[in-house]
This record gives C-alpha cells, structure tokens and sequence, in this order.
C-alpha cells in the first residue's frame, strides 16, 4: 500500500511539473515574433500535453479510496476549464493578436491554472498523508509483533538447523554442478553433459534452461562453422576456368569437410544426358564400376530423375572400399546429391561415402553449399561457352581478313 501511494506522488510530482511547464511554453508562445517559432513552441506544448496523459493514466491505476475520487474529479473540473481558457489564449496567440491573448492570460487562464495546481497539490498531499500513514501503522504492527518474532526466531533457528543439511544435499551440491557447467560453456567448451536434467523440481528446471543455452550455442557454433567453411570452401574453387579442376579442388576441400572418406563429381556430357565422374577425391577405381549414368540409371541417374539426394546407410561390405596405404575398410553411410540450379538444370551430381553419417553440421554445411556451387558450375559453363563464341568469332574473322587479301596479292 505504501508503494501505491509513492508512485501516486512520483506521477502527480511530474505531472505538476508538467502543468507549469505548459505555462511557461504558452507564455513562449505570445512572445514569439514568427509563425515558425510558434510553430516549434505548440508542438512542445502538444508533446508535453501527450506526456501529462499518460502519466495521469498511470497515476489513475493507483486511485482506489472514494475521497481521493473526489479530488480527482475536482481536479479535473479545474484542468478542463484551464485547457479551455488556454485554447483561447492560443487561437489569439495565432492571429498574433498578442494584446489581447495576454489580457486573457492574465484574466482567466492564469488563474485557472493556479486552481488546476492548487486541486493537483491537494493530491499530492493526500497521497503523502496516505504514504505516512501506512507506515505509521505498519511500524506499530512490527513493534506489537516483536515479541512473537523473537520466539519465532528461536524455532527457525533450529529448523534451519536440520534445513541446511538437507537443502545442502538437494540444492546446493547440484547448483554448484550446474554452475561448473555453466563456467565450462562459457569457456567455449560445449562437449559436456548437463546433469540433473531428469530432477522435476526447480534444479530440474534450472538444468533444462541450461540445456536450451547449450542447444543454443552449439547451433550458434554450428553457424558459424558453415558460414566460414562454405566461405572457405567457395574462395578455393573462385576463379578457376577448368570443370576437371573445379571438380578436383570442389571434391578434395569438400570432402574432408563432411567427415567422408570418398568423393566423387559426376558433370553432365555436353549434347548428351549421361553423367560422367569428372573429378574425386580418394576414390579407388574397380574394374567393371560403371563411370557414366543416364538419368534414372543407377543411384547418380536416380537422383537426378527425382531431383533430390538419395541416402544409403548400414551399406553391403563390398560396396565402397575405402583405401589407404595401411589398409581398406568398407563404408558405412552413401549420399547422392544432384546440383540444381535456378533456372532448375542438374548440370553435376556429388557422390560422398563416409565410414560414419554426417552430423548436424555436415548436413547444414551441405545444405549451404550446394546451391552456391550449382550456380558456380551454370557460371563456367556459360563462360565456356562465351570463350567458345569468341575463338570461332575470331576465326571467322581471321578467314574474312584473308578473303579480302586474296585478290589484292593476286593482282599484285
């Protein structure tokens, strides 16, 4: 209650401000020797007219005794007549009527503000008296109440007693544990377990925010290590004019990046529809192993017919051999993923064989890329096809220079 009436005198204090701010622009105003000065000094009259309403709104949400009520309507007879009275005095003030606005300034407005003000302080000091009186009574109420606490006190004293051991085992020791993990994700280190997560009381709760936290900056962490791959990955194939090399540097750098052991780039023949493996990455060749499909042949045909990637896992183990100097091992997880464009062409397909799926990451850097490394591929191949135009646009031209020539050195 006593906070009630506090922000009672917090809102009125302003809004008293306020009115003799009003005041002081409207006197502003009649002295204002243009149209654009006034201008400025009625829209600060209009804004702080704004700001009254709104903490008298908030004062209003604090009125709850019938004769405070009644001050407040006569407050508000009072403000209404002063609002009405320096309507007036501004209608004059426009015209530049100056005279006049400062004779009814003086005759009526000003003291209806005085009256406004008045009703406002008579506000002010009930709250005040409200405030004091509050905390009057609640002094007497803990001074009757002393000897009841101290007894009291006695009694917690010993309950807080056993408390301690038991608050020790179910909220200390576990806040502490969660604070270590808290400390441990703040360093970074986002590979760690949040305990108590099973618990359904608060430590529970507790924990389970912190393992949205968790979630949250590994997805955040997670971002950013697509953003800087696919940037890293996309500045490594920039530039180069070669599709074998595109496909050569693409499959090395995105390879390893997913986690996978082989990769394999498949690039649409010209004038045909058969994809044919164009460049990869660790890839052991078998005698027999198909190097070209049509769409719709194999699992690279397939994709393409469907136009989305086609996923293997628990995969037979001669599929894919996965090679090294020391050793060979089969893979375990597949992946056929088509490049499309914008304008919907699959000009290559992208083969990856890894020994474990691809985790979150993986899939979002691939996700990421694809897209962009399509758009790569229709780049080269319409500046191929651009530098194909240009050497027979010379060639015509070199054999129309030797057209023209002829007949002169045969005269010659």
């Amino acid at each position: 209650m006593r906070t009630n009436w506090l922000i009672g005198i917090r809102e009125l204090g302003e809004a008293d401000s306020l009115l003799a701010d009003e005041r002081r622009l409207l006197n502003a105003h009649l002295l204002a020797d243009t149209d654009t000065v006034k201008a400025t000094f009625e829209k600060q009259l209009d804004a702080g007219r704004g700001r009254f309403r709104e903490v008298w709104e908030k004062y209003g949400e604090t009125v709850t005794q019938a004769d405070e009520k009644a001050l407040v309507e006569a407050f508000l007879r009072e403000h209404q007549r002063y609002q009405r009275e320096e309507a007036a005095v501004l209608a004059l003030s426009r015209r530049n009527q100056t005279v006049d606005a400062r004779a009814l300034l003086m005759s009526a407005a000003s003291p209806a503000q005085e009256a406004a003000r008045a009703a406002m302080k008579q506000l002010i000091d009930y709250n005040q008296h409200g405030a004091d009186t509050t905390t009057a009574e609640a002094a007497a109420l803990f001074d009757s109440g002393r000897q009841v606490m101290v007894a009291l006190m006695l009694v917690v004293a010993l309950i807080a007693i056993a408390l301690v051991w038991l608050l020790r085992r179910l909220l200390l020791e576990p806040i502490l544990g969660i604070t270590r993990v808290m400390g441990v994700l703040a360093s970074g280190k986002l590979d760690i377990e949040v305990p108590y997560r099973e618990r359904k009381d608060e430590v529970g709760q507790m924990a389970q925010a912190l393992v949205v936290l968790h979630d949250s900056a590994q997805a955040q962490q997670r971002a950013a290590w697509v953003k800087t791959q696919s940037g890293e990955l996309l500045a490594a194939v920039q530039g180069v004019d070669d599709l074998a090399e595109f496909a050569r540097r693409l499959m090395a750098r995105l390879t390893p990046l997913l986690s996978a052991q082989v990769g394999i780039f498949y690039y649409r023949a010209p004038q045909t529809s058969h994809y044919c493996l164009l460049g990869s990455h660790a890839y052991l060749h078998r005698k027999g192993m198909a190097q070209q499909f049509a769409v719709g042949e194999g699992l690279v045909g397939q994709c393409v017919l469907e136009r989305a990637p086609i996923t293997l896992s628990a995969l037979a183990p001669d599929y894919i051999q996965i090679a090294s100097g020391l050793g060979q091992a089969p893979s375990r997880f597949l992946l056929v993923a088509p490049l499309i464009t914008a304008s919907g062409e699959i000009p290559a397909v992208i083969e990856i064989a890894s020994l474990a799926r691809f985790g979150e990451r993986e899939q979002a850097l691939l996700d990421e890329v694809l897209p962009m490394l399509a758009l790569g591929i229709d780049t080269l191949e319409r500046n191929s096809r651009t530098r194909e135009l240009l050497e027979q646009t010379k060639t015509l031209l070199a054999q129309r220079d030797a057209l023209a020539q002829a007949p002169v050195e045969k005269g010659a």
